[in-house]
């Protein structure tokens, strides 16, 4: 039986659930649904009765208080204060009420008594006494009355968790597991701990998904790797028509194509980014087809790539921000076809199916056709040379099923693209055992076949890096469809507007502020002067004065001197537009 058939079976939560889907949205159109303010006041018009009584009518349909404020206006603006209150009551004592009946499982004893006497105390009290008696001690705002609320309903929560399973062989089997799970969050949140602080809308996933990787392999003391080279958060719109994705182009995008689309590839890449995250992934020597077990859900994981092949760059906001200069934006397609076209290419807002191929800028120099971004290197670099001890990887085929078997020592690229197969076998789906075989697929860092990791300086990884010839040791340009809405600027976020990413990178801002949400629609990007919503400074020098790295501003530099400040605004004024 469907779920829509069992919902309406069950008469009382169908009803009920039809009342908060019309509370919910009157309190999400209330703007369009309410005919006056909510809080004006008209004296002319006080207490006027509802519609039906004398004097009464459809300008006031039930009526107004005694300020003249309109009642239908009031009550609908009140579903919000309403639905604010409910859920936060909810979230407020589930925390407290969850969190206390785990410890008493956890600890027993005298923590139980206690739990068990402050849930007893609390059914003794009467709630709204003690909530008005509260609010007229303290004054009766809004985050009064749900923090008093939440306090007071938290007992529920407890009861619930300790009610009919607290015995000790419950209490023993959350003990085991509880301390384990802090232990194991304990050792990834070490693992990635960092001097560099990343600030707003930057992270360094790849860090912290390879180090997550290793800790998986399972050997006890595992070398790790800083997760000291952050990124801005890439946009989603238009990934799944991209050959390959990724700041440094790691991931391809391969689909199969009969009735409908399928797209191994980013499965591959998903599962990568999710194990290496959040989920849970039980790595085995040698596990052949059986795979991995893993917390890993493909389904939901396809179901959101689809979903995300639907989602349109979005379009420069001009009722809020003003139209682009036209003029202006004309001699900035001009420019932008003679400089920047032939790496960012043109696509449509609307044309969410032709594929397109990025274009890779390299660090080796010389490779013909080629000139590198001369960007801060360290997240391809990072995700190039990082390597780790295999652990319970080691002696596994590359593949799971074919391939070379693995070393004591590896890449930390090529253990996560281990990892991606076998969970994927572990899933069981014939279809979708390929996908993993495009994860990570593009000439990857060489075998190391030492016993231990050999740790060389940051110079030499550097040097190797710049040097080595491999399609992942550099960065992608792709279609800037929708670019305005992607500040910062660079792969990591170290320009803060587009005007700045087109002047020279002596002449960029060595260090401003993030956080705010205030836009800044001239130079296109967010506002980047000190405030109260801007706590956060991103500098590109160190108190030292000397570069960080991972927080480089220099490249993307490919004459940008011969620019004008009025080339520079037309550039800005056409990308707008796009």
């Amino acid at each position: 039986m469907s779920f829509g058939r069992r919902l309406l079976r069950n008469k009382a939560l169908a009803v009920g659930g039809a009342i908060l889907l019309v509370i919910g949205l009157l309190a999400l159109l209330a703007p369009w649904l309410s005919p006056y303010d909510p809080y004006l006041q008209d004296l002319s018009n006080r207490t006027v009765p509802p519609v039906g009584y004398d004097k009464g009518g459809w300008a006031h349909p039930l009526g107004t208080d005694p300020l003249g404020r309109d009642y239908l206006s009031r009550l609908v603006y009140g579903a919000r204060i309403s639905l604010l209150i409910g859920l936060s009551v909810a979230v407020i004592s589930g925390l407290i009420g969850t969190t206390m009946g785990m410890l008493a499982g956890y600890f027993g004893g005298k923590v139980d008594m206690l739990v068990t006497f402050l849930v007893t105390t609390r059914l003794s009290m009467p709630v709204i006494l003690v909530a008005l008696a509260t609010v007229a001690l303290v004054g009766g705002s809004l985050p009064v009355v749900i923090l008093v609320l939440g306090l007071l309903k938290w007992d529920r929560f407890a009861a619930a968790v300790l009610k009919g399973h607290d015995t000790p062989a419950n209490r023993a089997t959350l003990a085991t597991a509880f301390d384990a799970f802090t232990g194991w969050q304990a050792r990834i949140a070490a693992a990635n701990a960092t001097p560099l602080r990343y600030g707003y809308a930057r992270v360094d996933a790849f860090g912290h998904i390879f180090n997550k990787v290793a800790l998986l392999a399972g050997p006890d003391p595992q070398p790790l790797n800083p997760a000291d080279a952050p990124v801005s958060y890439p946009f989603l719109w238009n990934t799944h028509q991209a050959d390959k994705v990724q700041w440094n182009g790691i991931a391809s995008n391969k689909q199969l194509t009969a009735a409908g689309t399928f797209d191994y590839g980013a499965l591959g890449r998903n599962i990568g980014e999710v194990s290496g995250v959040f989920g849970d992934v039980n790595v085995m020597r040698t596990p052949g087809l059986a795979g991995y077990h893993s917390s890993v859900q493909v389904q939901s994981i396809e179901a959101l790539e689809r979903l995300l092949a639907t989602l349109k760059p979005p379009a420069w906001p001009a009722a809020v921000f003003g139209a682009p200069d036209v003029a202006a934006a004309a001699q900035g397609k001009v420019l932008f076809g003679a400089h920047c076209a032939s790496c960012h290419e043109p696509l449509a807002r609307d044309d969410l199916a032709k594929k397109f191929n990025v274009k890779m800028s390299l660090f080796q120099p010389g490779l013909p056709g080629n000139t590198p971004p001369g960007t801060d290197p360290w997240m391809a670099c990072n995700a190039y040379t990082y390597e780790a001890k295999a652990g319970n990887f080691e002696g596994t085929k590359r593949r799971q099923i074919d391939g070379e078997p693995i070393g004591a020592t590896e890449p930390v690229a090529t253990l996560l693209s281990t990892s991606v197969i076998g969970t994927i076998l572990g899933q069981k789906g014939a279809t979708i055992a390929t996908a993993a075989t495009t994860f990570l697929g593009f000439n990857l860092p060489p075998r190391v076949v030492t016993e231990t990791v050999v740790r060389q300086t940051r110079q030499q990884r550097l040097n190797r890096c710049l040097t080595a010839n491999s399609d992942i040791l550099g960065y992608k340009a792709r279609p800037l469809t929708g670019i305005w809405a992607t500040a910062p600027y660079l792969h990591n976020g170290s320009v803060p507007t587009l005007y700045d990413v087109l002047l020279p990178p002596a002449q960029r801002p060595r260090s401003f502020a993030v956080g705010t949400r205030e836009y800044d629609p001239v130079r296109v990007g967010y506002v980047s002067t000190a405030s109260a919503d801007s706590p956060f400074t991103l500098a590109v020098d160190g108190p030292d004065g000397q570069p960080l790295p991972g927080n480089s501003n220099a490249g993307h530099d490919y004459g940008n001197a011969a620019f004008t400040a009025a080339d520079r605004r037309a550039l800005v004024e056409y990308m707008k537009t796009l």
